[in-house]
């Protein structure tokens, strides 16, 4: 856009410059100055775009370093999170196994304590029966000793009923001779009544647990005393009462057997009563030790549990840390993502510009490329002195020396438009003769665009230069031309020169 305002620019000035061809000479050169600046302008204008492209690259290129140093970074913190999400699950593992293995160990501790009182409930059963036991073995004591009192005063009256009994034989022997016979059996009821107190005490000593059969035998005993008294008051009836003692005997005889089995069976229940109670002892010993391995279990399980819970503590304060640091790194991310996420935008923006830069360059460059070059430059002669002619005659440029895109023919001094565009043309010359005009016509085909020329004062070169901006069409050609009586100088050093170029096609 620049480059075509300035070519409008440069078409006014030209219009301007050849409407006022014949305003002067001073008008000439400031419209030349204005082409030479405005061209100059262009190029500075270019370089200017191609540096600040160039800056762009370099910014960009930085950029591009500094958005791989952030991803870099990112990666770097993206590695860092990925080994703390490791850590974290491995410690939610272990927490995991920890809360696992507590569990267990409260299951195992409730199991523990249910067993504990189940022993508890066992042990106060068996503390229940042991007293139980305690009270009836101090009841069997308590009767066996007063058994035992009973069984001393009993032998203290069998003793005496033996006495009674041997005064009752002295009494039954004055009744001999007429009793003979009863007193043989009555001896022999004594040897088997001696017979019956001996296994009787026997018994009685055998086992303390027969108090009620005892007081029976006492009663019947104090009977048999009665039973003698009435024999000793009834000395005639003794046949008749030998037969109710034989009786007696024989029922005396049959409650001994009755309390032999008795006292048998007592003795059994007795040894079952203490195979019991040994094996209530030996069990509330058992009862005891486990007691206290459980107890020692139990302090075991709460010092495992009080370090289980001191663990747990740790292993949450970590996890609070961690949690911390988590955050942390999560709000470093995210400042680092929104960082990335500017220099990603700001590498956007610069990329966007770089790629209208570029495109832009690219334009230019298609433009360039596309656009014809078409350009001259040429010198006059090196003979010297070129007229005063008698008629006007063409000039012919013969020293060339750019002439691209071969638009200008050194054999006729025309340029010849290869194409239909905008062109720059300028022509220098210089005169030295004294008194003597120098000046040219330049045309386009067979139009007169402008005249210039300069008077020359002494014997001195004196120069004058002019320029066109014109829209030619293809085949459109410009010469120029040395009027009749004017005179130009040049040689080696090329004072007088004409060149152009197009600076844009249509």
């Amino acid at each position: 856009m620049r480059v075509v305002f300035l070519s409008l620019l440069l078409l006014g000035l030209c219009g301007s410059g050849a409407r006022g061809m014949d305003g002067g000479l001073t008008e000439e050169l400031e419209t030349e100055q204005t082409t030479e600046q405005t061209t100059t302008d262009i190029w500075v204008s270019v370089k200017a775009l191609r540096n600040m492209v160039v800056r762009l690259t370099v910014k960009l290129s930085a950029m591009e370093d500094k958005v791989q140093e952030s991803e870099s970074q990112v990666g770097d913190l993206w590695a860092e999170q990925i080994v703390t999400k490791i850590q974290m699950k491995m410690l939610q593992t272990e927490n995991s196994d920890l809360q696992t293995r507590l569990r267990s160990t409260e299951r195992e501790l409730l199991v523990s304590k249910s067993r504990i009182d189940q022993l508890e409930e066992e042990t106060a059963a068996k503390d229940a029966e042991l007293k139980s036991l305690k009270t009836r073995l101090n009841a069997t004591e308590s009767r066996t000793s007063q058994l035992e009192e009973e069984n001393t005063a009993q032998d203290t009256k069998l003793e005496s009923l033996e006495t009674r009994l041997t005064l009752t034989q002295n009494t039954t022997s004055t009744l001999e001779e007429e009793t003979a016979d009863l007193q043989t059996r009555l001896r022999s009821t004594e040897s088997e009544l001696q017979m019956s107190k001996s296994r009787l005490d026997q018994l009685e000593r055998g086992d303390a647990a027969h108090a009620t059969e005892l007081i029976t035998l006492q009663t019947r005993l104090t009977s048999t005393e009665n039973r003698t008294s009435t024999l000793e008051e009834e000395a005639e009836a003794q046949a008749t009462n030998l037969e109710s003692l034989e009786t007696r005997l024989s029922a005396t005889e049959s409650t001994t057997s009755e309390l032999e089995e008795e006292t048998a069976a007592h003795a059994t229940e007795l040894i079952t009563l203490q195979t019991r109670l040994t094996s209530t002892e030996n069990r509330t010993s058992t009862l005891e030790e486990e007691t206290e391995a459980q107890a020692m279990n139990l302090e075991s399980l709460e010092s495992r549990l009080s370090a289980t819970e001191s663990t747990t503590s740790e292993l949450e304060e970590e996890t609070a840390a961690q949690t911390t640091e988590l955050k942390s790194l999560e709000t470093r991310l995210t400042s680092s993502e929104r960082r990335t996420s500017e220099l990603e935008e700001e590498t956007a923006d610069l990329q966007s510009e770089l790629l209208l830069s570029t495109s832009r360059i690219n334009q230019l460059e298609t433009e360039n490329a596309e656009k014809p070059q078409v350009a001259f430059h040429t010198g006059l002669t090196d003979t010297g002195n070129i007229g005063p002619y008698s008629t006007d005659t063409n000039l012919k440029f013969i020293k060339v020396i750019t002439n691209i895109g071969n638009a200008y023919n050194p054999s006729t001094g025309f340029f010849t438009a290869p194409v239909k565009g905008v062109y720059h043309l300028q022509f220098t010359l210089a005169g030295n003769k004294a008194d003597k005009y120098g000046g040219v016509y330049m045309y386009m085909n067979e139009k007169r665009i402008f005249f210039n020329g300069k008077k020359s004062a002494h014997l001195a070169l004196e120069y004058f230069t002019n320029s066109a901006v014109l829209e030619l069409n293809a085949g459109d050609e410009i010469h120029l031309v040395l009027p009749v009586g004017y005179t130009l100088y040049d040689n080696l050093n090329n004072h007088c020169t004409f060149s152009g170029f197009l600076l844009f096609p249509q």
